[in-house]
């Protein structure tokens, strides 16, 4: 646990730097779906800044964005870009939206929380570093191929910075094992696909699950995301989208708690997920760790885990398997 409660002291020291003490501040793209590790990021990002003893004035999702809405929360105060690992092209969404925040605060102070570089065009990276070109942008950045892509694309300050899902620090784990191994693997566009190649009838199988409040956010997500049509409307949208940021936290904890369950159940996990890493390190459960398509899960883990003792790279799946099960039998 020492190495967790290392990292979180680096995270809010880094956080400090940037960030004054009772300073308004934006949290802006508050992730409101049900990837557990986005949810970790957004709990631990207010656990940190709460360390910090910055002022969290407005919190809002794409959905609920409103520059008015943020400048008048903030005034003068510093604009929070949400961590994660979209700052790039494999998910224009998110970076088209980061870049419409910048563009909309020309004079406030921006920091894009800790996230992960990755750009596959060159023309897309051109556009973005001048789309992000700003005299009051910070970027920190979770690994050190993404601090030395940013230094040598952006012409803004750029530091490492763990990701803020280690503001949550240590989690008890209260789940006692029910399987050795467990194989928690992505299904996404990101996958490689190596880790389900994995057999045995001492492994499980599975993704992040879905916790019973998913149900309850896919609805309200429906709900928030339609936009008034008449003049009366307003009021009650806006009445139903302060609603929504005050109970994604709740929803946030419940995806973390699911999550943390299906990882506390196993004595080992292999993980191709990078909070699947991280929340093992969290709940200080052994685990082995295969890189996802894009190198992302290599680079952090090289950042910040090198001669850690819970945790393993493997540099493939059956290298994985047979770390995974010494772990077992340590």
């Amino acid at each position: 646990m020492r190495q967790v409660e290392e990292l979180r002291r680096t995270l809010v020291h880094t956080l400090g730097s940037v960030i004054a003490a009772g300073e308004p501040v934006a949290l802006v793209d508050m992730p409101d779906h049900r990837n557990p590790g986005d949810a970790a990021i957004a709990l631990g990002a207010f656990r940190a800044l709460r360390a910090v003893g910055a002022d969290v004035a407005h919190v809002c999702t794409r959905d609920t964005y409103s520059h008015d809405t943020v400048a008048a929360a903030v005034r003068d105060g510093v604009v929070l870009l949400s961590g994660g690992g979209n700052l790039g092209d494999l998910y224009p969404w998110n970076q088209r939206f980061r870049e419409r925040v910048i563009a909309d605060f020309p004079c406030n102070r921006i920091v894009q929380l800790p996230q992960t570089v990755h750009f596959t065009s060159p023309e897309r990276l051109e556009a973005s570093r001048r789309a992000m070109h700003h005299e009051h942008l910070y970027l920190l950045l979770r690994d050190e191929a993404s601090l030395h892509m940013a230094q040598a694309s952006f012409d803004v300050p750029a530091q490492l910075c763990p990701d803020t899902a280690f503001g949550l620090g240590p989690i008890t784990n209260r789940h006692a094992p029910r399987h050795d191994i467990v194989c928690l693997g992505r299904l996404d566009g990101e996958a490689t696909g190596e880790i389900h190649r994995l057999e045995g009838p001492d492994l499980v199988h599975t993704d992040w699950p879905l916790a019973p409040a998913d149900a309850l956010r896919a609805g309200l997500r429906r709900l928030v995301g339609r936009r008034p049509k008449d003049e009366g409307s307003p009021v009650v949208f806006r009445s139903l989208e302060r609603g929504f940021v005050r109970i994604l936290p709740l929803l946030a904890s419940a995806s973390v708690r699911t999550a943390t369950a299906t990882i506390g159940r196993a004595r080992v996990v292999i993980t191709d997920r990078l909070h699947g890493h991280v929340l093992c390190l969290l709940l200080d459960v052994p685990h082995v760790v295969l890189d996802d398509r894009y190198g992302k899960v290599s680079a952090f883990f090289r950042t910040w885990n090198t001669g850690s003792t819970v945790a393993k790279l493997a540099e493939d799946p059956f290298q994985a398997l047979e770390l995974a099960r010494s772990l077992v039998r340590a």
